[in-house]
């Protein structure tokens, strides 16, 4: 998070003020506390959407390392293709690079799918019934709440103009995601939902860095300026 902050476009002020918000965060004393990996995988994905929205010509190369990378971020947490997929549609799917899309969208669902290999080699009967898939489906959203979640944030990427809304929009709907996911547990399960563990608060954290990247977008005049 320091790398990203450091690495904007910004007076030293604004980074300044960005750094002292994030070491007071409590997001940070709770991955400190509690050893959780909310804070580094999320804050891995945001390195990996700045480093693709740096990117100016899309190689073959290039495209394959962020087909890995991407499949890789999206192991870590179901949540990452929330991102993702607003990023690829606003970089491919709007511009109509179809090669690129398809190279991108091929690479990344093989390594995902390589990650998962090995569970389903060892046990394959256990895997059937616990894979990401499914237990996504048994103690996250209904299916056709996520589809809705997809749609939108396959029509943000599309709509949006300014490449660095991009944040914005991710940390937005990381968010709203999550307090969904707390609504829909609350309603079917109560309050005992927060006993068994079913909704923790931490899960917010995941918007964090996106949000913190929003709050370093540049103004339009300043972003006209440059």
């Amino acid at each position: 998070m320091l790398f990203f902050i450091f690495r904007q476009k910004a007076d030293s002020n604004k980074k300044a003020s960005m750094v002292f918000m994030l070491l007071l965060s409590t997001s940070i004393i709770w991955e400190l506390t509690t050893r959780s990996t909310i804070l580094v995988n999320s804050s891995l994905l945001l390195l990996y959407v700045w480093w693709l929205l740096g990117i100016k010509t899309f190689n073959t190369r290039n495209l394959i390392i962020a087909g890995v990378a991407g499949g890789l971020l999206l192991s870590t947490r179901g949540l990452a293709i929330l991102p993702l997929l607003i990023l690829y549609s606003n970089l491919f799917l709007k511009e109509k690079k179809w090669r690129e899309l398809v190279i991108i969208g091929t690479i990344l669902s093989i390594t995902f799918a390589l990650t998962l290999l090995p569970f389903a080699l060892w046990n394959y009967s256990l895997f059937v019934f616990y894979n990401p898939f499914t237990l996504q489906e048994q103690h996250f959203l209904p299916g056709f709440v996520i589809a809705i979640v997809l749609l939108v944030c396959l029509g943000l990427g599309l709509s949006i103009k300014s490449r660095l809304n991009i944040y914005q929009y991710s940390g937005l709907m990381l968010f709203l995601t999550v307090a969904a996911y707390f609504v829909y547990m609350i309603v079917t399960e109560g309050s005992v939902a927060f006993i068994n563990s079913r909704i923790d608060i931490s899960y917010f954290i995941f918007a964090m860095p996106f949000l913190f990247a929003a709050m370093m977008e540049p103004s339009k005049k300043q972003e006209a300026k440059d």
